[in-house]
This record gives structure tokens, sequence and C-alpha cells, in this order.
């Protein structure tokens, strides 16, 4: 009898290849279904429901075009951006299409890069195929991660390169895939080097020769030097500016240590309640060495936030922190592969991580429908009447992303991410007095730069009164954008426009 004809089909290496491709096309598929349905939604107007996403669209289409930037004078293209590679790849669509639509690609291109990921890392620690679709959709659908992923942000791309640089980790013998996203994940997120650091370091240990240590240097510098040479070319720095300028303008460095750590906790607490029962894979991640190396990168991001910028941990429902969500999935998938009873562990895990998620579906994605929406009226019709103000003069705001995009005025960004002059001002006043002295920065940068109106959200304003600050200081302030009386966006979430003049000379 042959013995080959009754051996299984899952031992068969060109059966798996068969079962892996299928899965594979399996999760495109459905991103493709999602994508479609996604687009007959919300394409008429096609809105990203967050004022940032629009700086990487301005930073692609001033960066393609090859011209100043109209809106920030004297400003490089991709001052702004922390993601040089989300941006880059943006631009590189918009040559092709128009710019909403390259960038609505850029962010399926990181959601089917992310799907495939986790099944690739689940197949990797010997999950069945139905285990590993599962932990993949697990993955897209857990807490806010279709709002992560959607909002025009870096941070599906993100999960991708995380996910994928788990993968190679994984392997049984060391890859030349690893050492290519380690050189990659910088380019997503600059704090993303020191997980590159940690994962390049655990490669090293796997090597038996030198020289292989020396090609895996070589992958790694070919696939960022690209990137770096861009960023030095175009604003003469190898780091991009935007942390460096939330740092300075927040001024959160400074604050009480219990502070600090109150406010991280309360935020970290929030966003394990999101997370539900996938936080039960935390503890796995203590039993084998790549998990290790993730609480260790987890403890580091942690603490540098912690550190210099303890309330980011809640920007847009904890952005910063999903980075470390592949490595919860690390925790489940290692399971599959420690025993009958922790494989079926891991199952049921993962079924309960998909069932809470679709559970909470309908009502996380109202966030995203709101905030979709809001953009759609708010900052829609704060461009359009912006551009009906008279004279040349600079607006003063501190969101610089629809306006830039969508709108013709010069703008002057008070935080400093689009106006890269405002990052030492707030680094001589604001960031020293713990952001007592911000109001004296951003007056100086609003008399440098000749600023003739100030752009303030009114939520923004109740929080740091920049407005009421400056008109206690002699600045006329006069409200000049109207609303109707049945404006459908709450209060705090309106654009109040003033026209701003300077007090007189000797007051």
């Amino acid at each position: 009898m042959d013995t080959e004809s009754q051996t299984p089909c899952s031992l068969s290496p060109s059966c798996t290849l068969s079962t892996d491709t299928m899965l594979a096309l399996l999760v495109g598929l459905m991103v493709l279904v999602a994508f479609n349905v996604h687009h007959f939604l919300y394409s008429t107007p096609w809105v990203f429901p967050t004022d940032d996403a629009y700086i990487t669209l301005h930073n692609a289409v001033v960066l393609v075009s090859g011209k100043p930037d109209p809106n920030f004078v004297g400003t490089a293209a991709l001052c702004g951006s922390t993601s040089i590679f989300h941006v880059a790849l943006t631009a590189l669509f918009c040559g092709v299409l128009p710019p909403l639509t390259a960038l609505n690609l850029t962010l399926w291109l990181g959601i089917g890069l992310y799907g495939l990921g986790l099944l690739r890392l689940a197949r990797v620690h010997g999950a069945a195929p139905w285990q590993a679709v599962l932990l993949s959709l697990a993955g897209l659908f857990a807490a806010q991660t279709p709002f992560q992923m959607l909002n025009g942000l870096e941070t599906g791309l993100t999960l991708a390169g995380v996910t994928w640089s788990l993968v190679f980790a994984s392997s049984e013998k060391p890859t030349r895939g690893l050492p290519a996203v380690c050189g990659l994940l910088p380019m997503l997120r600059p704090e993303l080097v020191v997980l590159s650091v940690l994962l390049f370091g655990y490669q090293v240990l796997r090597q038996k020769k030198a020289q292989r240590v020396a090609l895996d240097l070589g992958i790694a510098a070919l696939v960022a030097v690209p990137f770096l040479l861009l960023l030095w070319a175009n604003t003469g720095s190898l780091i991009p500016q935007t942390i460096a300028a939330k740092r300075a303008y927040f001024a959160e460095s400074g604050l009480p240590l219990a502070e600090k750590l109150t406010t991280a906790g309360r935020h970290l607490g929030a966003f394990a309640a999101l997370l539900g029962v996938g936080v039960a894979f935390l503890p796995r991640l203590a039993g084998f060495a790549l998990g290790r190396l993730g609480l260790l990168f987890a403890s580091v991001l942690i603490a540098a936030y912690i550190q210099s910028l303890p309330m980011a941990l809640a920007q847009y429902y904890h952005r910063y922190l999903y980075v470390l969500l592949p490595f919860l999935w690390l925790g489940c998938a290692s399971l599959w592969k420690s025993g009958r009873w922790l494989g079926q562990a891991a199952s049921i895990g993962a079924a309960l991580v998909l069932v809470q998620a679709l559970f909470a579906f309908p009502t996380r994605w109202a966030t995203y429908e709101g905030w979709h929406d809001e953009v759609a009226i708010e900052l829609d019709g704060l461009t359009k009447f912006c551009d009906t103000l008279d004279g040349d003069s600079p607006l003063l705001l501190h969101d610089a992303g629809y306006l830039g995009y969508a709108g013709h005025k010069k703008l002057v960004d008070m935080v400093g991410l689009k106006t890269p002059t405002a990052i030492p001002l707030h680094r001589r006043f604001t960031e020293p007095s713990g952001g007592k002295k911000r109001l004296d920065a951003v007056e100086q940068l609003a008399k440098k730069k000749h600023c003739g109106y100030l752009v303030v959200l009114q939520g923004w304003e109740e929080f740091h009164r920049i407005g009421a600050g400056l008109q206690a200081r002699g600045w006329t302030l006069i409200p000049v954008r109207p609303f109707p009386t049945d404006y459908p966006v709450p209060e705090r979430n309106r654009y109040r426009v003033y026209q701003l003049t300077p007090p007189a000379k000797g007051n």
C-alpha cells in the first residue's frame, strides 16, 4: 500500500500551502467586501472622522506637487507627519488617484495586511484554519479597532507592521523578513524604534554567524534609509518633530508623578475595559521569550507616555496603545501549540473576544458615524466660511488638518505641528512653566506671524483659555462666524472664529 496516499492533508507541505492560500483569499475577500460596503455608505461625502487625518492628506498632496506649501508658508511638506511611511504611501497613491481615495486605499491596505498578519500569526503557532480565521476576526473587531483603522491615521498600518514582525520572529529559524520589518517599524511610528531594536536583538541571539547578522543589518538599513533620506531632505531632521511639538505645548512632563500615574492609570483602565476578555491573554506573555520582549516594550512605551504625555493615552480612544494589541493576540496564538487544554482555552478566549466585540459593535460604530458626520458638517462649513474672510492675514489655529487640506487661507499652527517656529517658543515658555506661560508663547507667535484671525474649538477654549487670555492682555476679539439656531453640532464641538487685533503699541 502507498503510505503517502494516506498522509493527512494537514501534514502535506503542498496541501498546507494550499490551505493557507485559501485562508488568505478568504480574509482578503472579507476585507474587499467590507471596503465596498464602507465605500458605498460613507463616500458621499468622503470624510475621515479626525482632523489629524487631513494633515497626512495635506502633506501628501504638497509632497506630490513639489511646490511650496500654499497654506503654511515656509513649512516643509513633511512637517506635522509622524508616520513617514503613511504619508509616503498616500503620496504614491495620490499620483494616480484623487487624494481622498488615495488615503482611503492606504487605510484599507493596512486593514488587509493586519488581517492577513493575524491569520499567519495563528498558523505559525499551530492553529487550525478555523482558529486562525477566528483570531483574525477577533483582532480586527476588538475594542475600537475599526475606528482606529478607518480614522485616517496610521494605526492600521502600524498594527500590520507589528503583527508581521511577530510572525517573522515566531518562525522556527531566523528569517530575512524580520530585519526588513525592523527597518520599517520606526517609519510607521518613531516610538517603534524601541520595538525594532528589541526584535533585532532577538534575531541576533538566534543567528549563529556574524555574517548573517551583518546581512540583517544591511536589510534593515535598506528599508529604513530611503525614508530617512526623504525626511532629511524635506525637513532637515531624521526624527519627526510632532512628538516634540506636543510635549512642549501640552507641558505635562513637569506634572507631579502622582498626578501622572493617576491619569495614566485611569486611561489604561479604560483601555483594558474596552478590550474586555482580551486582557486575559496578557499573563501568557510572561511564559516565553518573545512574549517577555513584548512586555518589556509595553513597559517602556507606557513609561515614556507617563513621563511626557500621560493625557495622550486617552487621545482618540487610546489610539497610541493599540500598537500593543498584536502582543495580546500573540499570547492567544501561542496557546495553540501548548497542549490540548490550553489550545481549547485559546479558542474559547478568541471566540469570547469576537462575540464581545460584535455585541458592542453597533454602539462603537455609532462613535465613528458621529465623528464622521460632525467633520462633514462642522469642518467643511468652517473651511468654506474661512475662505470668505477678508484680507490675507494668517489664521491662528490649533487643528491644522482640514483647513490646510481643503481651505485656501494662510495658516499658523499654535501647537507647532505645521508651524515649527512655535516649538522653541513653547520650549521657552510653556514647557518649563507646566503650561502656565503657554499664552506668552501663543501671543509672541501671533505677533510674529501677524495673525488676523483666531480659530478655536469651543472645548479647546474651555480648557486652554487662549481667546480669553489674549483678550485679557488687551487683544480685541470679535466673533465673526454665525451659527443658525438649529445647527446640529453641539456647542463644545463648534469652531469659533474671531477677528484678532493686537493691543495698541505702548499698552
